[in-house]
């Protein structure tokens, strides 16, 4: 709706230091804008529309997708509800927005009186007015989606941007070619450890720079993949990890100056593991670090003493998914805090007790307003506060103190790290790196590339999981041009881009079609726990199919389109069901497998294991449970890029012995043996597809933006 077309009505809302643009959708401080998602945001609309009557979860519901989109909506509004008590520093007590059980919600904050707009040129960018609101209205129909980044890479710009609170500045410490991550300071905060992939994005080493100087130092040139640095309290070493085939890996130490790296211990790490996995405890004589327990593989925190090379358990293992991880201890030794992740993008903050022997003591306590990923927990030098990642927002919390939001960032921030003397904060932001569709023309059948790769789909948002249509006609995807992340369609040439689902997702992922290309089906996070749904090309019409406590993922169709193959995460292992698209119970079929796929024309299941490098094959001829599974492609490592069956065999993304990308690839089933295709992209995302003519392959590649280092100054 244009400007006129609420002439004489009431478009800003302010209270307190705060601004909601009706128009614009925006959320601002003190003028400074405050990063909230478009369906938050929606929420905080109409909860102010209505002040101060209640509104119903069953009006937000109506509001957010309306009745032709069938979701289930609790989650979600709860979320939201969540999302913007965090953006506004309210607490549960209700501030601002008040729960009435069993009511709904309503906004309780005073409204400040403002002048009425009056025509539509008050709201150009050359007037720089805006108007009021009053306590009780409704803007009908409002639906327009609300920007929230600034453009990547204009530093100039994002030093402007003001905290919820109490960052006065940030800048840059490294800018260099491809990713610098894992950041580590050393204790007096002169020097910065970290990852990097080198000028030519190669094998990643771990490097030292002076904070303030461009010319790294590098530490570590093996060919295995260097990660995780972590500076010791004295300055004098550094511990890494090092990756190797498979998920082996082995915690390193090397001099901070370089030199002989000496092996402490052999540890393994899943392929969803958030980091960081190491921390010096604060004599400096011991290291917590993350490793998969056995047998049952959940990742858990165990103790090293490095004399003498003995390890201890910390904490008991959790059957909670991916486990615990991204640990630190305070500087007095007596608490330590850490990460516990259900799914790799929702987790809780955890802080234990510890004796003087760093056992537990007591159950761990639960950081209450934390987020929903908070991760990367770092203490600050008075041993009181700590400061803790959530996607986008830098958090900061006491020992049995909420939790509260101290600055929103335009691009998540992926690590943290604190110098012990110095009070120097770092942090690894990630910049605007956004997904883009590439296409390789094949050649002879299909065995050759006939080309060098070319865009396919393109945006400043950001896609991935392409996927061709059985009949040739078209291509669906997954995009946040909308804002969210929702199913888009396009022709098979990547031209007449439109979007399928309108339904406000937090995550959306393994888009695959049916048989007759006529539907889609995907997971979808609202936001916690993944679901499937299926929408239909001709309407776009969304239908929820499972609602599992546990959820699902990695759909795909039976051939004859009667069933879904899909994956849950139960008590930490990867379970493969069949799940009726009609409606019904989900069968069990085997455990330790996920994204499973059938072979046209074969009576063949393929599916790949979450921790393990490869392919593998099932017979579906019998009695699908009993059948023996059989390695088919051994140089294939989840979650790169996919594989798509064909009758002929399987194109996938071959990896070399360390996991690094390097070709896509053909497996024949006749001749079980695989042939390289073409070159495989750099940083290749989820989602690999070939026309049904074998003439086109299409790819997602994180080609645009960069991980940096950047340092974090407060008043």
């Amino acid at each position: 709706m244009s400007a006129a077309g609420v002439s004489g009505r009431r478009d800003v809302a302010r209270f307190g230091e705060f601004e909601v643009d009706f128009l614009r959708h925006t959320l601002s401080r003190s003028g400074v804008s405050i990063n909230l998602q478009r369906q938050p945001l929606k929420v905080l609309e109409l909860l102010i529309q209505h002040a101060p009557g209640i509104v119903s979860r069953d009006e937000i519901r109506r509001h957010i997708w309306g009745d032709d989109v069938y979701v289930d909506s609790a989650q979600n509004i709860n979320f939201c509800i969540r999302q913007i008590r965090a953006a506004l520093g309210d607490t549960s007590e209700g501030h601002l927005i008040e729960t009435l059980p069993r009511q709904g919600y309503r906004f309780v904050a005073p409204l400040d009186a403002a002048p009425e707009s009056t025509s539509a040129s008050e709201h150009s960018p050359d007037k720089g007015t805006r108007s009021g609101i009053s306590r009780r209205w409704l803007i009908p129909g409002l639906c327009a989606l609300v920007s929230v980044g600034l453009a990547a890479g204009v530093w100039n710009l994002a030093l402007r941007r003001v905290p919820v609170s109490a960052v006065a500045q940030i800048t840059p410490i490294t800018s260099y070619p491809g990713d610098e991550r894992e950041p580590s300071l050393s204790p007096d905060g002169r020097q910065v450890a970290f990852s990097w992939g080198g000028e030519k994005g190669e094998n990643r080493d771990i490097y030292v720079a002076m904070v303030g100087e461009q010319n790294p130092m590098r530490l570590t040139s093996d060919p295995a993949e260097d990660a995780w640095p972590a500076w010791s309290p004295n300055g004098r070493q550094i511990a890494f990890i090092r990756r190797q085939p498979g998920f082996q890996a082995d915690i390193m130490l090397v001099s901070a100056l370089g030199g002989p790296q000496t092996k402490l211990r052999g540890i393994r790490l899943g392929a969803w593991i958030t980091g960081p996995v190491l921390a010096w405890t604060p004599d400096g004589k011991r290291l917590v670090f993350t490793s998969e327990a056995e047998p049952a593989g959940h990742h858990t925190l165990f103790l090293l003493t490095i004399e003498s090379g003995t390890v201890k358990q910390i904490l008991p293992e959790e059957d909670n998914g991916v486990g615990d991880s991204s640990a630190a201890i305070s500087p007095d030794g007596k608490w330590l805090v850490f990460a516990r992740f259900e799914h790799p993008y929702n987790s809780k903050l955890l802080l234990q007790r510890l004796s003087h022997d760093l056992q537990p003591e007591g159950p761990p306590i639960v950081v209450k307003d934390a987020g929903t990923n908070p991760a990367s927990p770092v203490w600050m030098p008075d041993g009181k506060r700590m400061l803790f990642l959530d996607k986008t927002r830098i958090m900061e919390t006491t020992i049995g103190g909420r939790a509260r939001p101290l600055y929103v960032s335009d691009g998540d921030f992926t690590e943290l790290t604190v110098s012990a003397l110095s009070a120097r904060i770092i942090a690894c932001r990630r910049n605007n790196r956004q997904g883009e569709i590439w296409t390789i023309p094949l050649i002879d059948k299909g065995m050759k590339g006939g080309g060098d790769p070319k865009p396919l789909v393109l945006s400043t948002a950001g896609e991935s999981s392409p996927r061709f249509s059985p009949d040739g006609r078209w291509l669906a995807f997954v995009s946040r041009r909308s804002g969210s992340p929702e199913v888009w369609l396009a022709d098979s040439d990547g031209g007449n881009p439109r979007q399928l689902t309108r339904s406000s997702f937090y995550i959306v992922g393994y888009v695959r079609w049916s048989p007759d290309s006529r539907f889609l089906v995907f997971h979808a996070r609202l936001p916690k726990d993944p679901q499937l749904y299926v929408v239909g090309i001709g309407d776009g019409a969304v239908r929820q199919v499972t609602r599992s406590a546990s959820g699902f993922m990695g759909p795909s169709w039976s051939m004859d389109g009667q069933t879904l193959y899909a994956d849950a995460q139960e008590n930490g292992t990867s379970r493969t069901y069949s799940v009726p698209v009609a409606g019904g119970p989900p069968r069990f079929l085997f455990v330790l497998a996920s994204n499973a796929v059938e072979v046209p024309g074969r009576q063949l299941l393929l599916y790949e294991k979450q921790d393990e490098a490869g392919i593998y094959g099932r017979s579906l001829t019998g009695d699908v449970t009993k059948n023996p599974e059989e390695l088919l492609v051994a140089d294939y490592r989840p979650p790169w890029g996919g594989f798509q069956p064909v009758a002929e065999g399987i194109y996938y993304a071959g990896s070399d012995s360390h996991g690094v990308l390097r070709a896509i690839r053909f497996y024949s089933f006749d001749t079980r043996k695989s042939v390289d295709i073409a070159r495989a992209p750099v940083r290749m995302g989820l989602g690999l597809s070939v026309t049904q003519d074998k003439t086109r392959l299409a790819y997602s590649d994180y080609t645009r933006g960069s991980d940096d280092l950047v340092q974090i100054e407060f008043r």
